[in-house]
């Protein structure tokens, strides 16, 4: 009967994009709602986190049940190898070991952080990205990210007040105000600031309520002080205007020279009142707190290549033994854990990766997020931490599979200019 129920379920493409933004993008939400609520715990975020895993093996199982028998590209099937290759030496350390990261969380976390956030997740956002419509997942994305900022900016001034350049130099952060938790980092504000900017790129005819939403992303990435989500975005900009420009006219060329100017300008007359901003003084490294942890974070990098060389094959541990402590670096991280063999079942699946993301950039902003958080997986988190850039990995791939479908059956529509 539950067999009968779930195969009967419509193939929605809306039920499916919804679920995707929901279990891959919507712990801001949570987060917000856990700091209005104040809990002592973080039972809500509990109840999220179950609530993702059962909805991504839903999605999982009923992919099965419909096609009975599920044939992955290639670069899928490198990608769960490594996963498993991962698991068995994150499995091995927790309980065999007793190697906990963390002190005050237990094994079960950090397994549950790997399986049930990172893994399943992407394996869900995989099947279910074979049947839905990109541009429509690409304008969900824009409405949940503009809620998200919106909301972040309103928690701000009914905390901090409209004399917010007071508050310039600290890093925004939302934290119960009862005890010490920490319900939504900077690097996640900026991070959620960063996609929404990235998906005004692609708004094609821009409204009023456009030019109110650019300045409330600006404000959020700006006062969470992250240099990740910064550098990150800034590198999609660059890709993005070095191949919106790759073929010169008159027209590209004026307005790549606006843009130049512009810049210029407001660097040149706004730099002293940049100063002001935590995150000018981070970038210019003239931040005691940032050159510490610039120095740490760079340490961290040369015990982690120290202990590789006890294993550099199979890898060691999931951690940095000598300072309790992650890379912050995706390669230097798989390396670390699982040697070149690890290395090599990443690499071949990141090439398609990046080759799907080249080739489709300026047809698809989900391209260009994916792009985004390659970039933050070079300077934070570890990797059983970046819960959205395995799943969008796992759409990118996918997407490329669409456009198989499209060129045979014509599933897409207009696939060569999707805005939003």
């Amino acid at each position: 009967m539950l067999k009968r129920f779930i195969i009967k379920l419509p193939s929605m493409n809306l039920l499916y994009v919804l679920l995707i933004c929901y279990i891959t993008f919507f712990f801001p939400i949570i987060s917000m709602i856990n700091q209005f609520s104040d809990q002592e715990t973080n039972v809500i975020s509990l109840i999220y986190r179950v609530s993702t895993f059962l909805l991504s093996v839903f999605i999982i199982l009923r992919e099965i049940l419909l096609r009975k028998k599920i044939v992955f590209p290639y670069s899928m099937y490198l990608i769960i190898l490594f996963w498993i290759f991962y698991l068995v030496h994150l499995i091995y350390d927790l309980y065999v070991l007793g190697l906990i990261l963390d002190p005050l969380k237990t094994r079960e976390y950090y397994l549950g952080q790997a399986v049930g956030i990172c893994f399943i997740n992407m394996l869900a956002c995989y099947h279910a990205g074979r049947k839905i419509d990109f541009t429509l997942l690409a304008k969900a994305m824009f409405i949940l990210f503009s809620i998200i900022n919106v909301l972040l900016i309103v928690n701000f001034l009914n905390s901090y007040g409209l004399n917010f350049i007071d508050y310039a130099k600290t890093r925004y952060t939302l934290t119960s105000e009862v005890t010490d938790i920490e319900y939504l980092n900077p690097i996640s504000i900026g991070v959620n600031s960063g996609y929404l900017l990235i998906l005004m790129m692609y708004v094609n005819k821009i409204k009023i309520y456009h030019l109110i939403l650019i300045p409330i992303g600006l404000f959020n990435l700006i006062i969470s002080a992250s240099m990740g989500p910064f550098l990150s975005l800034g590198m999609v900009v660059i890709l993005f205007t070095f191949l919106k420009f790759r073929s010169l006219n008159i027209k590209k060329v004026l307005m790549l020279g606006i843009m130049v100017l512009t810049v210029f300008i407001v660097y040149y007359y706004y730099s002293g009142v940049m100063e002001d901003f935590l995150l000018y003084e981070r970038l210019m490294n003239s931040d005691t707190e940032t050159v510490t942890s610039t120095t740490m974070r760079l340490e961290s990098i040369n015990y982690a290549f120290d202990q590789i060389k006890s294993n550099v094959i199979f890898g060691t541990h999931y951690y940095v033994l000598a300072d309790r402590s992650s890379p912050h670096n995706i390669f230097v991280d798989i390396i670390l854990v699982s040697g070149l063999v690890g290395l090599f079942l990443f690499i071949c699946p990141l090439i398609k990766f990046l080759s799907i993301i080249f080739h489709n950039y300026l047809k698809n902003p989900i391209m260009a997020i994916a792009f985004f958080t390659f970039g933050l997986a070079q300077t934070s988190g570890y990797v059983h931490g970046l819960d959205q850039f395995w799943p969008l990995m796992a759409l990118v791939l996918a997407f490329s599979v669409n456009l198989k479908k499209a060129r045979k059956k014509c599933f897409l529509k207009n696939t060569s200019s999707d805005t939003i």
